[in-house]
């Protein structure tokens, strides 16, 4: 939707988020604090968030997730 992303750093989000997001360690609030104010007083970074994001969202599709994961549960009820 265009909306700048700031998440933890940890586990398959970044994998997710490419480098459309502002990742933040979940454990350091400083560092939460740090990057929403770094966010809110940056249009550029505001502006470049935003249109990464959409580039990265178009990475994921929820009819070729589902292909996918039907397909995956076939292959092992065939091989089971």
């Amino acid at each position: 939707l265009g909306t700048p992303v700031i998440c933890s750093n940890t586990s398959s989000l970044p994998e997710v988020g490419g480098d459309a997001i502002l990742y933040i360690d979940p454990k350091n609030f400083s560092d939460l604090k740090k990057k929403i104010k770094y966010l809110v007083n940056s249009s550029q970074l505001k502006s470049e968030l935003s249109q990464k994001g959409i580039e990265q969202s178009k990475k994921f599709d929820w009819n070729e997730s589902g292909v996918k994961l039907f397909n995956f549960l076939e292959t092992l009820m065939t091989n089971a």
